[in-house]
């Protein structure tokens, strides 16, 4: 009783301190959900919200409305935070503009907000959710309690889903569940959850061949093994189906440039020509999981991290991996790997401009910039920390053959 005492009480500090930092800070990338919040959950445009925000003149251009925002993410990006917005319909269309940041008078008039915990609130929900989903992937106690209080206390969760308020932490949600249901061997399920979570952003695809793979080799037949590609392809096309005849959709969505992020980096094989880093690494990945030397868990995190690490992603793009390294680190007993983690974002985070990290508090808004001694360290930061990310990489897969003996005890050892 004691120790759950404890657990509930560091539970609660780690709301309250969701909720402080939620009225407190503030990112562009909200002004986002809060306009389309207006547009579906205010005024029922659940259809045609992406065209709401832009216009195309006769011959093709942009017209830009004086909000200047456009809709690049999948359509779940901003469904689901809006479900959430439904019962505060007028709240919604009294303050969503002001949100948006073309109109910083709001903003800036004060150091507390609390209509900012509104608009965050689907991605602190999301994030407190997966606390109580961790605990399910452990039998013993003392490892489900560790597993809720890293993430109670995790910086990556905390600084997503609190204080940017985006919706990469609602697809770790989706992840996790995805990992749930391949626990259950649900492969089927399982897809479904990765295509969700692909209908935020589209990087969940990458993992359905892994699914297929394990698929596979559990039912020990194709055809029953590619059930679960067609379910997750299905759900995927259904859900970007509506919206295909959307012009803005079409331009700005469907095929977004952060899509070709992970494919900046390669080798060269001619002038023009480069074999990206993450093709190498991922096929690497797909091979050493089919011939059994690393397990479901390693080759999901792997496969998810080999897309991030060669690239220059964007600091809340790495809280779709964090959940799975709970796991992974308590299930591998390997906690420096996890704290690796958080050190490489962290060097990540610091690389890019102040409001994304000390400018992004309200109340910081008018301070100075970073003297420039410390603004020339951001590239050498940068690359501090990738080099982690892919020692990381590096470590799941040269460590395989511990871990990967066989599959079944491999099943019972990892989930």
């Amino acid at each position: 009783m004691i120790k759950d005492r404890i657990f509930y009480i560091l539970l609660v500090v780690g709301i309250a301190l969701r909720v402080f930092l939620a009225i407190t800070t503030y990112h562009s990338d909200l002004g986002a959900f809060a306009l389309a919040g207006k547009y579906i959950a205010g005024e029922g445009k659940i259809w045609s919200f992406y065209d709401q925000a832009v216009r195309f003149n006769e011959d093709g251009s942009v017209l830009y409305l004086p909000s200047k925002m456009i809709f690049n993410y999948q359509p779940l990006a901003y469904i689901l935070p809006s479900l959430f917005y439904l019962p505060f319909k007028g709240l919604i269309l009294d303050t969503a503009e002001g949100i948006v940041n073309t109109n910083w008078d709001i903003l800036h008039s004060v150091s507390v907000n609390w209509v900012l915990l509104l608009y965050k609130l689907p991605m602190i929900v999301a994030d407190l959710a997966i606390v109580f989903m961790l605990a399910k992937f452990f039998i013993d106690q003392k490892k489900k309690r560790l597993a809720q209080i890293l993430w109670i206390f995790n910086p990556l969760g905390i600084y997503v889903g609190s204080m940017m308020g985006q919706v990469d932490i609602m697809i770790a949600f989706w992840l996790v569940l995805a990992l749930l249901a391949r626990k259950n061997k649900k492969y089927c399920l399982t897809a479904a959850m990765v295509a969700i979570s692909a209908l935020i952003k589209p990087i969940g695809l990458i993992l359905i061949p892994i699914v297929v793979m394990e698929s596979i080799l559990r039912n020990k037949n194709f055809w029953r093994g590619i059930a679960p590609g067609i379910c997750g392809g299905l759900v995927y096309f259904l859900g970007i189906l509506p919206y295909l005849g959307s012009p803005a959709y079409r331009a700005f969505s469907l095929f977004a440039d952060q899509i070709n992020k992970s494919t900046y980096a390669g080798i060269a094989i001619s002038g023009g020509t480069a074999i990206p880093w993450f093709f190498i690494a991922y096929s690497v990945i797909l091979l050493l999981f089919w011939k059994n030397n690393i397990s479901f868990l390693t080759a999901f995190g792997a496969g998810l991290l080999s897309s991030l690490a060669f690239t220059h992603f964007h600091p809340q793009w790495l809280v779709w991996l964090m959940p799975w390294m709970v796991i992974w680190a308590i299930k591998n007993e390997s906690m420096m790997v996890y704290l690796a983690a958080i050190f490489g974002w962290f060097c990540v985070l610091f690389s890019f401009d102040p409001t994304l990290h000390y400018a992004i508090f309200l109340a910081a808004r008018e301070m100075s910039q970073l003297p420039l001694s410390i603004q020339n360290m951001s590239g050498q930061i940068l690359l501090m920390g990738r080099a982690v990310l892919i020692g990381i990489l590096v470590y799941l897969l040269a460590t395989r053959r511990s871990e990967g003996a066989n599959r079944t005890n491999r099943e019972n050892k990892l989930i």
